[in-house]
């Protein structure tokens, strides 16, 4: 599946349901488990790499990034995948949350979305996907114009960002009683599980192919309107039909 001349391809793969301070989630840790076979099957994804981090803490999964990044090459494609929730800091900094994260300690138990691109930017690899199916409101004072400044500081050259909510409408990424997953992770499932987003039959999906897909289905339906952002040269590739 690694197209020629390319390096090796990792996901780390990040998903709680069960929250000690916050309220539980249904369906985040079979988001990442459903995820996690479809970018290993080989006649979808076949990545060469994929560590799963369920219901973990903020330093075993920063430990894991951390890691990921410094080992990877200059050819190497990584993805970062979270299902969980979202909250901003004082600042309005994104930070993602963990089983033990208490709000009341948020910088010390949560990890700020900053920290992805703080390991991205001393590491050599130069294709990073990052998707994100969290909550950016309903918490205090998040709002669009905060939202674009936040994402606006990750679109980095090499980067690819995937969030479940954009700078328009909800900014609350919903579970699915039917679906049995995220909304956003559903349909992120299904365009590549499918090949629902290989929109031209090239036997190719791409991020921005994966993107449209989600985003003409979440939004036909009223649902969400994810949101793709950054900075790369040609296609990055997720899904390729042998």
């Amino acid at each position: 599946m690694i197209e020629s001349g390319r390096g090796r391809r990792i996901a780390i793969l990040i998903g709680t349901n069960e929250y000690s301070k916050l309220d539980k989630l249904e369906f985040a840790e079979s988001d990442v488990r459903e995820m996690g076979d479809v970018l290993l099957n080989p006649d979808i994804c076949g990545f060469d790499e994929v560590t799963e981090l369920i219901n973990k803490n903020k330093e075993e999964v920063s430990q894991q990034i951390e890691k990921v990044f410094k080992n990877a090459k200059k050819d190497d494609q990584v993805l970062i995948y979270f299902s969980g929730h979202g909250k901003p800091s004082y600042k309005f900094d994104l930070c993602l949350l963990f089983k033990d994260t208490d709000p009341e300690s948020l910088l010390s138990t949560s990890l700020k979305f900053d920290y992805i691109n703080e390991c991205k930017e001393q590491s050599a690899c130069k294709r990073v996907v990052v998707i994100l199916d969290c909550c950016y409101s309903g918490t205090a004072g998040m709002k669009g114009d905060y939202l674009e400044e936040t994402l606006s500081t990750y679109s980095g050259s090499g980067t690819i960002l995937l969030t479940s909510t954009g700078e328009t409408g909800s900014n609350i990424a919903k579970e699915d009683q039917e679906l049995k997953h995220g909304v956003f992770t559903s349909y992120l499932i299904k365009g590549l599980k499918d090949w629902a987003a290989d929109y031209d039959n090239d036997g190719i999906i791409t991020v921005d192919d994966l993107y449209r897909y989600t985003f003409n289905e979440t939004t036909t339906k009223g649902l969400q309107r994810p949101q793709i952002k950054g900075s790369y040269e040609g296609k990055v590739i997720l899904g390729r039909n042998l």
